[in-house]
């Protein structure tokens, strides 16, 4: 198992963290949220396994973890946040979590296609 981070790997990993850090800066902000959100904790949780496991399928759940990160910010109408600057905790807190998980997603398929991509080659 090689437990290596390589570069798309480490790519998803940093936008959960961004996305953990975005939803703590609003958090902080006064953003209405459970004293411990889920989605800190999947974003958290799956950066780890990514991070400290060699296994293949562990940037597939740091894409699904973004995308349903992504889809929450869509369904509780945070999008207008992102254009609103009275609270700029609350819009640097939003704009931190969104670009965070949009990279995960993003990174998190490249990083599972070259994962399988590699073990069959």
């Amino acid at each position: 198992m090689n437990r290596t981070l390589s570069g798309v790997r480490l790519v998803t990993v940093a936008g959960l963290i961004a996305g953990a850090v975005g939803m703590v800066v609003q958090r902080v902000a006064g953003v209405n949220m459970p004293v411990v959100p889920p989605g800190l904790v999947l974003l958290v949780g799956s950066a780890l396994l990514i991070a400290f496991t060699g296994w293949r399928w562990t940037p597939a759940l740091g894409a699904l973890i973004g995308l349903s990160e992504a889809a929450a910010i869509v369904a509780t109408g945070q999008l207008a946040v992102l254009a609103d600057v009275t609270s700029i905790g609350v819009f640097l807190g939003t704009w931190i979590r969104t670009i965070g998980v949009v990279v995960a997603l993003v990174a998190g398929v490249l990083a599972t296609v070259a994962a399988y991509r590699s073990r069959t080659a």
